[in-house]
């Protein structure tokens, strides 16, 4: 198990890593439970994600730039796993950790607090037309 602040896990994204699970946390609050070939690079995709240069983040890249800069702070787990496991692994850490943002299979999710700010993704693209000059 390898554990670091979110920031330094995106900004590591392309080197060498295992298969695993990471866990994204913001002191005890699990926020995230995910999978992944390459885990640093998939929190990197989280939030730079595209399509046809428009942005299209997940929603825990969403709640993360919509939190910046405390959530290049939050905590970051990876742990390792065979490929052929990842799966069971992950149903079951989610079923234990109760994460907030894993909604799918997840009956009992936590609350996200209302301390977190939230963005949506059409304002997200209103802020990126506003920014490349497409704004009416």
């Amino acid at each position: 198990m390898s554990e670091m602040y979110l920031s330094h896990a995106i900004r590591t994204r392309n080197r060498p890593s295992n298969p695993g699970i990471y866990i994204v946390r913001d002191g005890r609050l699990v926020l995230y439970v995910g999978k992944a070939r390459k885990p640093r690079f998939r929190l990197w995709e989280h939030v730079h994600s595209s399509f046809a240069g428009v942005p299209t983040p997940s929603p825990l890249g969403l709640l993360v730039m919509a939190n910046e800069p405390e959530s290049l702070r939050w905590r970051v787990e990876i742990i390792d796993s065979e490929w052929e496991s990842i799966e069971q692994l992950e149903r079951e850490t989610i079923a234990r950790l109760r994460p907030c943002l894993n909604r799918s299979d997840n009956p009992n999710a936590r609350r996200l607090p209302k301390r977190y700010r939230r963005l949506s993704k059409w304002q997200l693209i209103d802020e990126w037309r506003r920014d490349v000059g497409l704004a009416t």
